[in-house]
């Protein structure tokens, strides 16, 4: 017996080898016995679909307890040998019985014997938590899932951590292999062994960590052994990084095949060796490529050696490293060394084309060795499935250019079945993409019953040899390049290519360049992770370009000819002399009279149209010429697309904004506001989602971990550097005290710093000498101290040398203090201060020193070296696209055009930087315009702006974005931990709720009302919630919460609900102690006592502050409702008020009226009415020391500061302080937060915002203080003085005297002569530090880095890129803010809110389910009507519109094309001809728009309203048809034609329900828009109360250079779109130096109405803070909302097929038959009908495959004749068939069929439904087919489903039970020789059985006086129905209900 014994894959758990006696009766009792009374799912979860490995145990606690008393009180006797053998196996637990069926092992019977399978102990009887079973079942659920001592977890392990271990991987492929088993085509797999190969390394993952670390091996800390020498490297030599490089860059991957197949998600299986020959079967039929070189052929044979020579890729790369530098060469500068464009050919350029010559023949040669594109051949020899193109087949296949070319039918993709009732012939459709197309056997050989496992797991094993020339990505490149350098070859001829400036073949030629982005592992990593998310990309792509044409037709419909609109002046006195004033635009002009007129069109007509801005008088306003060039309009839709992508940018797009204010109104502004917020914060935030959530770098990168030891052992923190630190310490004593005075060092390092802070500009050379003693005695105390570090580790120096710390401290020391000394910082000159960044660097020591840096910027490194790849894949591919855009920019521009230009593109240094800047975004758009400007032809004008914009869309927003990825990926929860911190904040969010237990219903009450339709108690309430609560102690009894723990390791299930009741009895106890010990306490100010009549009163007015009332009444309802509408009316009016009473408006009502006039009353008013508020709250609960104090409650804070800001305007308002009433004016603004209080999300909102959020966000700002602290001084040292320069631009500093002249737009006038520094600069530290803080935001960078660049010297005139290596310090610094600055702000708004949410900790699975949940809840019937009913026209039209009538459809078709041609030709100017075609096209559309509307009213009658697009189709449709008749009638420049444009518009929107595509995109993207829109209410809200306070404070300060007419805060709305403008970053620190404003340029007077001056403090406060809050906090937030509701593309391969519209409609088609009504329901007995006609991704069958009866017909029968009785069976096959089944599955499969109709029974039931629910099914289908509840489920909705799930095994005991006692009464009466009959009681076999009526089973006869039938106890949980005995002729077995959750039983036919 020992021999048999051996370990199971858990603990406690005993596997043995059964003997022959026992293997008998386990045989007998699996048939006879378990297979009806056990649980008819797997135990490892409750889900009936999953068993997780290992766990063979049973699946529910107490089950077989049950099972054994159900049996005896029953009174039904089984088999004694049976029994003995059960009782004999275990004392414990049963004797169950299982086979191992897995990968093709001898089926072989175990016994596994449980030590233990009681889930918790019996209660005890004076327990008064257990009376209620309900309760004590959940506490049992809650052991269940979490586990204890005794039973493992099956939902997170708390207390018992297990590995499960693999048992039979070897054998895993023997049966995979065998073609013969035909129950592989059914999903039964048995799932104990696969899971846990799939389980195994997660598994080692999660439970190993401490094992592994327990493990290590300390003998390096002992003495001797820190003198041994380190481990020797093995030498890598230099042939092998070449031959890596060589085979990365070449793109055929290493020769070691081994090591790829390693890291393969599934190794390819073994192939048989095959000749030569057989390698080249790729091509044509008889296997040669270019159906002339045979296999056999020398040449191809050659051609293959050549290639395949271990040599070959070097030659290549060595080229390409050749070419990259000679086209480097060529660009540099084309200028100086004559470019082509300049002296044409050269050298280089001739040896540019002998490469090229040799990557043709490269090229040729390869085609002929491996074929040109089609290997299918190749894969059929060697038995693979060919791999399809999923994108050929998605978006390039022949039915999808046919359908492109059939009148959009691309994006109108009608249904083409007519009828609901047509069956379609394909049972079992495609449900993958292309690339995961596999056969019927293979889809099912996956160990799960899950379709998503066998599609996301089945990879293609990749052919041994090479695939044809075009099937490699890296070839196509290489052809397209070979093809393009021969075209430009060909136009070269006499130059025709530089004289029409046709360069963009020259500049694609060299794509082939872009093969060094192979360079290094992790830059192919990053490669490789683009192309993976490329699909996705692709789909998000489409659905944002449609919104981009959509809106570019808007802007077209609206703003042409609005940018070619100026004022034109004329001189009075020379009429001949005019000046156009090309910056500002307009709408009319003033005539000589003073009156509006409307401007006039370039024809010189009027326009009949008066809007926008008025030109003065002497002025005209004039349509002319558009912004350079006449590229920057909306005249047509081309160039409005264009400018819809720079809105889409968020960069530059506000002066296009403003532009077209001046131009038009300021209803202008609605349209780039409503623009930003779909593109930008919605569309392209969705974008942005599917990086984040596609990329995931850092877990593609196998060596990462590894390399992130290396750097924190760089900085001394790896644990290895700690522990030898700590054993070091202990020999030595000398280093233990250095260790302990180190942060006497930190100190100096801290003051050294300081000191260099005073250095500025204009200092006198005392100074500057004594800085200069200051910093050499630091230097020379650090190097004393790493020489004392050094000594004191003798006699052990060499381990001094180990640290890479200390190497890196002794190289500061010895190289600053070299420069240091005098006479080598003299010659050193300039270069000193760019030196003194190693003096900088010692700052590092003072970040690691400190706990909160430290951690911080160890975790954000923790993946530096994805970062670092990121960073260096940035870099390679700016500098290679830089080579290819110069080539293409090159000679486009004049010496003189870039002189005016200051980032052009001539040179390959100028390109690289303007990519970079482009990448930014900051002012990108002056590249574009200066380019299109001066570009010589318009093609090469339209092919500059389409490379440019797409080198954004590829820098800016796919790899900038990975960043984000990347950054974010280090502050996400583990997939090991996520679980662990589910459970962590489901026990927080429950003890939250004990604070609240009066007012609340508890969570576990929800549950069980929602499961069992029962009527609570009080009592029973806060006894649910204390059982879900965790245990705390109390300290303090009104000031301190429960306190939590996150120590899980002690945390037991059983206990925890009993303490938790004893703490909150606790805290009454000690609340009432303190009252009576200190009686005043509760007393309002020490006077006012709570049986006070007035306090009472107070009480009866207003809601508790705080918490609930200590010794006080409660309010009344009706009083406290009125009294909050009241003051919530009261705010408003506030709010309106002060958007109405503006600075500007209260001064004009004093100088009408005086100073007190109606707007000091109305303010006095609101003082007085506030005040009364404040009173009567802080009477009824008191101020600050009360239980329930006023200040207790942060709004209540608000309140009162905004009242005691009311009270101090109102007291400076009448002593006529002005400056009292600026500084508290501002504050009234803050009363705006009152109106979040409307929205329960948007309070939320703004607390996870603002409030719980914030310290994280100080967290990020600690971060950024990291890096702008070292880089300010390192900036004042460099740059301190340099940056100033002239007024005349020319004079150095001594000579920038008197005046100069200069030309102000058309005249020369003298202006005075002022040497200043610029906006941006570093004199003083503190200029330093803000200068830097502001290009943090990205403005205002390229403005720093031109000036850098042209600096020459401390005061010396600049001159434009004299100092081109200056920009590096601005480069370096932007690339490490972009990534430690702003990203990591992404990334904390992005972490914090995905943990507030919880969603941080949602595993993979249950992100997907609840997503699709999401959906598919939101998926509603069909109806579908009686059409015999109906009449001709009717039918008609249903057919027509309903029934998707395929004719009828392509007349749509047609219609929305011919439409959308109309938008589009919309331009200007536009011909007559032009204008009737589009005007007529219009009516003809918007008639049959209106018909087809009609017609769906006529078809669908009342049910019309039912659906939304209903009602929008017949919206806009009639809108578009009413408006477009009137609008023959009015006049074209009518305000009417607007609404007309914008109905004609909206009928686009009609193609989004009509594709499949658009409409599941929509779908998904719309999914955040509910929350989007909440946030958006609090972010206005926020823009109002910032709006109020800019407005009251800047109201009336002077206009300055960065402002205008409509840039200003003089009215609300002004304030609201200029701080909407500011969100983005939009110059928001120029505005803000205008609102510095200060004496003497400015008027400044007591009196603040007469005061036009700013405020410094204010200005930088309220700017800087709403940067802050609006561009980094709330804009990211949108970030993170919809990464949290649009996380589907993580699973698009796995579980994105259940939400597809297309098995949407298949499951509704189905429905529809049952259900034509769509009611929602059907009737029971039609549920298994339902199930077998669903088809599908969404469909659940008992045998499926091969084992359908259609199947099976095929192979087992032949029919021999037309006679149907003439059939040939083939017993033999039937008998394979028979043979290759697996009982043991389909037994598995059967038991999860019956408790799949169980459930949906019993969820009828409970939900008291009238049948089954279509919702409810819809729901319940993924949770068999797809989804493991163990792991898709959160603990809440696990312990629901439990409770679902065992009243339904309880249902089918019962079942079982009743037909076992009907079996025996019908073996009576036959035995009595009576006519049996026998009435079943059942919803599937009784079709007018009455829906949730108990059941019965009628027996006819006369003697039943024998028949007895105990009664069985009735349980809320487990549902035991007591059945009566009736002494009648006919036998009633019923059970009692005396419980509403009871519900009949199901009776099997």
């Amino acid at each position: 017996m020992d021999n048999n014994i051996f370990k199971g894959t858990k603990p406690d758990i005993i596997i043995r080898q059964p003997t022959e006696d026992e293997d008998q009766i386990l045989e007998d009792f699996h048939f006879n016995y378990y297979d009806d009374l056990t649980s008819p799912y797997p135990s490892s979860s409750i889900n009936p679909t999953h068993n997780t490995q290992g766990s063979i145990s049973s699946g529910i606690p107490l089950l077989h307890h049950d099972i054994s008393h159900r049996r005896s009180s029953s009174g039904i006797t089984y088999n004694s040998r049976r029994q003995s053998s059960i009782d004999n196996s275990s004392s414990e637990a049963p004797l169950l019985h299982t086979r191992s069926s897995s990968y093709g092992k001898q089926k072989t019977a175990y016994d596994i014997v449980t030590k233990s399978d009681s889930s918790s102990p019996s209660p005890s009887p004076d327990d008064d938590h257990t009376n209620d079973e309900d309760v004590e079942e959940l506490r049992q659920g809650i052991d269940y899932a979490l586990g204890n001592d005794r039973n493992d977890p099956n939902w997170f392990p708390v207390t018992v951590p297990y590995k499960q271990t693999d048992t039979g991987h070897e054998d895993a492929d023997s049966e995979i292999g065998s073609p013969s088993d035909f129950t592989f085509n059914i999903p039964m797999q048995n799932l104990r062994r696969r899971q846990s190969i799939r389980s195994q390394d997660q598994s080692s993952i999660i439970f190993d960590n401490k094992s592994k670390s327990s493990g290590n091996d300390h003998s390096h800390l002992e003495a001797q052994s820190w003198n041994d020498q380190p481990p020797t490297t093995p030498v890598i030599k230099f042939s092998n990084v070449l031959s890596r490089i060589s085979d990365r860059v070449a793109g055929t991957g290493p020769k070691d095949k081994s090591k790829d197949e390693s890291k393969s998600p599934m190794a390819s299986p073994v192939m048989p060796s095959t000749p030569m020959s057989a390698r080249f079967q790729d091509t044509t039929q008889d296997g040669g490529s270019l159906k002339v070189f045979s296999p056999e052929s020398k040449i191809r044979q050659f051609c293959y050696k050549v290639f395949e020579n271990k040599y070959t890729n070097s030659f290549f790369l060595f080229l390409l490293v050749l070419q990259i530098a000679l086209l480097s060469y060529r660009q540099w500068n084309p200028l100086k060394i004559g470019g082509y464009i300049y002296d044409g050919y050269n050298w280089a350029d001739y040896t540019l084309m002998l490469i090229n010559f040799i990557y043709t023949l490269e090229i040729i040669g390869k085609i002929i060795a491996y074929g040109f594109i089609d290997d299918e051949i190749m894969y059929q020899e060697l038995g693979l499935t060919y791999p399809e193109n999923e994108f050929r087949n998605m978006y390039f296949s022949s039915h999808y250019i046919i359908k492109l070319f059939t009148l959009f039918k691309s994006c109108l993709n009608p249904r083409k079945d007519t009828s609901y009732y047509v069956r379609e012939e394909n049972f079992s459709p495609d449900y993958s993409s292309a690339e995961e197309q596999i056969d019927i056997k293979a889809k099912y050989r996956m160990t799960s019953h899950h379709r998503q496992d066998s599609l996301s797991d089945m990879h293609y094993s990749q052919p041994p040899n090479k695939r044809a020339f075009l099937r490699n990505s890296w070839h196509r490149i290489d052809f397209i390049s070979m093809v393009t350098f021969w075209i430009s070859l060909l136009l070269s001829i006499n130059y025709y290519d530089r004289e029409h400036h046709i360069m963009i073949f020259r500049s694609i030629s060299c794509l082939r360049i872009l093969r060094l982005l192979n360079l290094t592992t992790g830059t192919n990593t990053i490669l490789k992770a683009c192309k993976a998310a490329i699909p996705q990309l692709i789909d998000v792509a489409i659905f944002i370009s449609f919104f981009w044409f959509f809106w570019a037709i808007i802007g077209v419909q609206s703003f042409k000819s609005s940018l070619s609109r100026r004022c034109v002046w004329t001189n009075p006195a020379d009429p001949t002399e005019t000046f156009i004033n090309e910056i500002h635009f307009c709408g009319s002009y003033l005539d000589l009279n003073g009156v509006r007129q409307p401007y006039i069109l370039r024809d010189g007509s009027s326009s009949n149209e008066i809007k926008g801005h008025t030109c003065p008088k002497f002025s005209r306003c004039v349509s002319g010429e558009n912004p350079y060039n006449g590229t920057l309009n909306f005249d047509n839709i081309l160039q409005s697309m264009e400018m819809i992508f720079i809105v889409i940018s968020a960069n530059t797009f506000t002066d296009i904004m403003y532009d077209t204010i001046e131009s038009d109104n300021f209803a202008a502004s609605l349209f780039f506001i409503g623009c930003i917020f779909i593109m930008c914060v919605w569309l392209v935030n969705v974008f942005i989602a599917v990086i984040v959530t596609s990329f995931n770098v850092t877990r593609m990168e196998h060596e990462q971990e590894k390399q992130n030891k290396r750097f924190l052992d760089l900085f001394g923190h790896s644990e290895p550097h700690e522990k030898r630190i700590e054993f070091l310490k202990n020999q030595n004593v000398f280093l233990k005290w250095y260790y302990k005075l180190e942060f006497m060092f930190i100190l100096v390092i801290i003051a050294d710093l300081w000191v260099q802070c005073f250095r500025k500009n204009g200092m006198s050379d005392q100074r500057r000498h004594l800085l200069y003693r200051f910093e050499a005695s630091f230097t020379l105390a650090f190097l004393i101290e790493i020489i004392f570090r050094l000594v004191i580790h003798f006699p052990n120096w060499r381990l001094f040398f180990r640290s890479k710390r200390n190497c890196f401290d002794l190289f500061l020391a010895i190289i600053t203090s070299i420069i240091i000394i005098e006479p080598v910082k003299d010659r050193l000159g300039q270069a000193y201060y760019w030196l003194t960044v190693f003096q900088i660097m010692r700052f590092y020591r003072v970040v690691l020193f400190t706990s909160i840096t430290r951690n911080l910027w160890l975790k954000i490194m923790g993946n530096f070296k994805a970062i670092f790849d990121l960073t260096l894949f940035f870099f390679i591919l700016l500098f290679l696209i830089s080579i290819i855009l110069a080539r293409f920019f090159e000679g486009i521009m004049t010496m003189d055009e870039i002189e005016n230009v200051s980032f052009s593109m001539h040179t390959l240094p100028a390109t690289f930087i303007s990519l970079y800047i482009i990448t930014s975004t900051e002012n990108w758009t002056d590249i574009l315009y200066a380019m299109q400007e001066y570009a010589p032809t318009t093609s090469s004008r339209c092919l500059g702006a389409i490379l440019i914009i797409s080198w954004f869309i590829l820098s800016n927003m796919i790899i900038f974005n990975i960043f984000i990825a990347v950054i974010a990926d280090t502050l996400e929860v583990s997939e090991q931990g996520k679980r662990r911190q589910q459970l962590l904040q489901f026990i927080d969010n429950m003890t939250n709720k004990i604070q609240n237990i009066n007012h609340e219903i508890g969570l576990l009450t929800k549950i069980k009302t929602k499961l069992f339709k029962r009527n609570k108690n009080y009592n029973d309430v806060e006894h649910d919630v204390i059982n879900l609560l965790l245990s705390a102690k109390l300290n303090n009894p009104f000031y301190d919460d429960i306190t939590r723990t996150e120590d899980l390791d002690d945390f037991s299930p059983a206990n925890f609900a009993k303490e938790i009741l004893s703490q909150r009895k606790s805290l009454v106890q000690r609340q009432n102690e303190y009252l009576q010990n200190n009686p005043k306490y509760n007393y309002v100010f020490y006077i006012i006592g709570p049986r006070h009549r007035l306090r009472r009163i107070c009480q009866r007015l207003v809601k508790p502050s705080y918490g609930e009332r200590i010794d006080g009444v409660v309010p009344f309802p009706r009083l406290s409702e009125i009294f909050v509408i009241i003051m919530f009316l009261a705010t408003v009016g506030l709010v309106i008020s002060a958007c109405y009473m503006t600075p500007i408006f209260r001064r004009e009502q004093v100088l009408k009226y005086g100073n007190i006039n109606w707007t000091f009353w109305l303010e006095s008013a609101f003082t007085i009415l506030f005040t009364i508020e404040f009173a009567i709250k802080v009477i009824a609960d008191g101020l600050v020391f009360t239980p329930n104090a006023y200040a207790r409650s942060s709004w209540n804070l608000i309140d009162c500061s905004v009242l005691i800001s009311l009270w101090i305007e109102v007291i400076a308002f009448l002593n006529n302080d002005g400056n009292l009433s600026r500084i508290v004016r501002g504050l009234k603004a803050l009363r705006a937060l009152r109106l979040l209080t409307i929205s329960q999300t948007a309070t939320l909102n703004f607390h996870n915002t603002m409030i719980s959020g914030f310290w994280k966000i100080i967290n990020a700002a600690i971060i950024s203080l990291c890096l702008l602290f070292p880089f300010s001084i390192w900036g004042l040292n460099v740059f301190n003085g340099r940056l100033g320069v002239c007024s005349d631009g020319v004079s150095p500093k001594e000579l920038c005297l008197g005046e100069y002249p200069s030309v102000v737009y058309n005249w020369e006038i003298v202006s005075p002569n002022v040497y200043a520094s610029p906006q941006l600069h570093f004199n003083r530290f503190a200029n330093s530090f803000a200068t830097l803080f502001e290009i943090t935001s990205l403005e205002g960078w390229s403005d720093l880095l031109s000036n850098v660049m042209a600096s020459t010297g401390v005061g010396s005139p600049p001159s434009k890129d004299a100092s081109p290596f200056n920009g590096v310090f601005v480069v370096l610094f932007n690339i490490l803010s972009t990534v430690f600055i702003l990203t990591l702000f992404v990334s904390v708004i992005i972490s914090n809110y995905s943990k507030t949410t919880g969603r941080a900790y949602m595993t993979t699975d249950q992100i997907a389910w609840y997503q699709v949940k999401k959906i598919l809840v939101q998926t509603k019937p069909s109806k579908r009507k009686n059409l015999e009913t109906f009449s001709a026209f009717r039918k008609f039209c249903y057919n027509m519109t309903v029934e998707k009538s395929v004719k009828w459809a392509r007349i749509i078709n047609v219609v929305f094309f011919f439409h959308a041609l109309s938008l589009m030709l919309e331009c200007w100017p536009s011909p007559d001809s032009l204008i009737i075609f589009r005007e007529s096209m219009y009516m003809i559309t918007s008639i049959i728009f209106l018909s087809n509307s009609i017609m769906t009213v006529i078809a669908q009658g009342r049910s019309f309203l039912q659906y939304k697009w209903n009602i929008f189709n017949c919206f806009v449709a009639l809108g578009a048809f009413i408006t477009t008749v009137i609008g023959f009638l009015v006049d074209p420049s009518s305000t009417f034609i607007n609404f007309n444009k914008l109905f004609l518009v909206g009928l686009l929107i009609f193609i989004i329900p009509r594709s499949n595509r658009l409409n599941q995109l929509a779908r998904f993207a719309s999914a955040s828009l509910p929350k989007i829109i909440s946030l958006s209410f609090t972010w206005i809200i926020i823009f109002l109360v910032f709006a109020i306070a800019m407005n009251q404070i800047f109201g009336l300060t002077k206009i300055g250079p960065n402002s205008s007419g409509n840039i200003n805060f003089r009215t609300v709305p002004k304030s609201l779109v200029l701080l909407f403008r500011c969100s983005f970053g939009e110059g928001w620190n120029s505005i803000m130096n205008d609102f510095t404003l200060e004496r003497p340029f400015c008027t400044s007077e007591p009196n603040f109405d007469n005061n036009d001056c700013g405020n410094k403090q204010y200005a930088y406060i309220l700017f800087m803070a709403w940067t802050i809050i609006s561009m980094y906090i709330f804009l990211n937030m949108f970030i993170s909302l919809i990464l949290d509701s649009f996380s589907y593309i993580n699973h698009r391969s796995n579980y994105n097929q259940l939400i597809q519209r297309e098995e949407i409609r298949k499951f509704k088609r189905t429905w529809q038959r049952f259900d034509p009504e769509g009611t929602g329901f059907i009737k029971p007995i039609e549920l298994p009908k339902v199930l077998k006609e669903l088809d599908g991704a969404l469909s659940f069958h008992l045998y499926s495959g091969d084992l359908t009866i259609p199947k099976l017909c095929k192979q087992w029968i032949t029919r021999n004749s037309m006679d149907p009785y003439d059939v040939s069976v083939d017993f033999t096959a039937i008998e394979a068939t028979m043979n290759s089944m697996d009982i043991d599955k389909i037994r598995t499969r059967r038991r999860q069929y019956e408790m799949f109709i169980e459930e949906a029974l019993v969820t009828m039931e409970l939900n008291n439904d009238p049948g089954i629910s279509f919702t409810r099914l819809l729901l319940q289908l993924p949770l068999y087919i797809a989804f493991d509840s163990g792991q898709c489920l959160n603990l809440t909705d696990y312990l629901e489903r439990r409770l679902l799930l065992q009243k339904v095994v309880k249902r089918l005991h019962t079942k079982r039970v009743y037909e076992l006692i009907g079996g025996y009464a019908c073996r009576w009466k036959y035995q009595k020789d009576k006519k049996l009959e026998v009435k079943r009681h059942s919803y599937l076999t009784n079709e007018n059985l009455r829906i949730n009526t108990p059941p019965s089973i009628y027996v006819t006869g006369d003697d039943i006086s024998d028949y007895n039938v105990p009664q069985v106890r009735s349980s809320a949980i487990y549902a035991d129905y007591p059945v009566h005995v009736q002494t009648k002729p006919k036998l009633s077995i019923q059970p009692n209900y005396d419980d509403k959750e009871t519900s009949p039983f199901l009776v099997d036919e």
